[in-house]
């Protein structure tokens, strides 16, 4: 992988305030630990446009699906642009100088394969921890191993329920419909190719 642009990757998340990226087109509110708006791409009764500042991530649960990334990914989103563009807007907003070359077309695609992987782990993560029964967490996490429960929800500790494939069975088709959405088409099958197999993540 070609260390500069990761480096520059990294510094233009930094740098980066998502909250306020995302504030510019929809009006979000702070509840607890998360910010919360409605979508901006589907009519919802209820906020379904989820931010964590802290992880910089965020989520719109709206539509019957999810879409979920960081803020370059929710610049490809809004804007239909493609990884390269999103990347050059952000490192402009942040003051940063983009080299004159930021790596070819090999390391830009070693760059998002390992971004979509990065997304399915992060997306298992979020799977355990939202599958956690409360018996679990109060009795395991909390009593036995001492765990407040903001570290429990900051540590995003799970419970493997066993049905993590048949989750992904969806979540892998909502991120793949978000992957066309863009013009980048520099491995349109990576998510088809790092895919989980039931043997290895099942539970």
């Amino acid at each position: 992988m070609d260390g500069e642009l990761r480096r520059l990757i990294d510094e233009v998340k930094s740098r980066t305030d998502l909250v306020a990226l995302i504030g510019r087109d929809i009006e979000l509110a702070e509840v607890g630990s998360v910010y919360k708006g409605r979508s901006p791409v589907h009519r919802d009764s209820d906020p379904s446009f989820v931010v964590w500042k802290d992880s910089g991530r965020w989520c719109d649960f709206s539509g019957g699906g999810r879409v979920t990334g960081d803020c370059l990914d929710y610049v490809m989103w809004r804007r239909g642009v493609s990884f390269m563009e999103a990347l050059r807007e952000l490192a402009t907003e942040a003051g940063l100088a983009l080299p004159g070359s930021v790596g070819g077309e090999r390391a830009v695609s070693e760059v998002l394969d390992r971004r979509r992987i990065e997304e399915l782990l992060t997306e298992a993560a979020g799977y355990y921890h939202g599958v956690l029964p409360d018996k679990i967490r109060q009795e395991l996490f909390r009593a036995h191993y001492g765990f407040r429960d903001d570290i429990i929800d900051r540590l995003h500790l799970g419970w493997a329920d066993g049905h993590l494939i048949d989750h992904f069975n969806t979540t892998v088709s909502d991120h793949a419909k978000h992957r066309r959405r863009v013009s980048d088409r520099n491995d349109p099958g990576i998510l088809q190719r790092h895919q989980p197999r039931a043997t290895a993540l099942g539970r």
